[in-house]
C-alpha cells in the first residue's frame, strides 16, 4: 500500500516566531540610534545657539551699540541676552530657550549665573563653563568654555 502524502510548504509557528523576534530586536537598536541621534542634534543645536547669544552681547558691548554693556543670563533652560551691567528683565533682547529635556550647569568664577562683558576690551570676570546637557540623562552633554577675555567655544 502506498500512501500519497501532500506536503505543505510554508513556515512553522518556531520560524515565524524567531523571525519576529529578529525583526523587533533590529527595530529597537534602530530607535534607539534614532532618540540618541535626535538628542545630540538637540544638543549641539543648542551649543551652537548660545555661543551664538555670548557671540553677540561680546560684539554688541565692543561696538558700544546704543552706548551700552551687554551680558547673558544663563537658566536652567534658557538664556537671556541684556542690556546694562546687571541683569533685568526689563532689559531682556533676546532669549534662546533650550528645547524640551535640555538642561545648562553653569559653573563661573564669582558664582551667579550672569556673564558681562566689558566695554573697550570685550572681557569678563564671568568666565568659566556651562554645560548643556540631556537632562533626563547622564550621557550626552557638550561644555562651552568662557575664557577671560570674553571667547566663548566648545569640546
Amino acid at each position: 500500500m502506498h500512501t500519497n502524502i501532500k506536503r505543505i510548504n510554508g513556515f512553522t509557528l518556531i520560524e515565524t516566531l524567531i523571525g519576529v523576534t529578529i525583526i523587533v530586536v533590529i527595530s529597537t537598536i534602530v530607535a534607539m540610534q534614532v532618540s540618541s541621534f535626535a538628542k545630540k542634534q538637540k544638543i549641539d543645536n543648542s551649543v551652537d545657539e548660545s555661543i551664538a547669544l555670548l557671540n553677540e552681547a561680546r560684539s554688541r558691548t565692543l561696538s558700544a551699540d546704543g552706548g551700552n554693556q551687554y551680558g547673558v543670563r544663563v537658566g536652567s533652560s534658557s538664556l537671556e541676552l541684556f542690556t546694562g551691567s546687571t541683569y533685568s528683565s526689563a532689559s531682556t533682547n533676546k532669549i534662546v530657550t533650550l528645547p524640551s529635556g535640555i538642561a545648562t550647569v553653569v559653573s563661573i568664577a564669582g558664582g551667579g549665573t550672569d556673564v558681562v562683558f566689558a566695554q573697550m576690551t570685550g572681557d569678563t570676570n564671568q568666565y568659566g563653563t556651562i554645560v548643556i546637557k540631556d537632562s533626563t540623562t547622564t550621557v550626552g552633554q557638550k561644555t562651552i568654555t568662557l575664557s577671560k577675555t570674553g571667547i566663548a567655544s566648545s569640546n
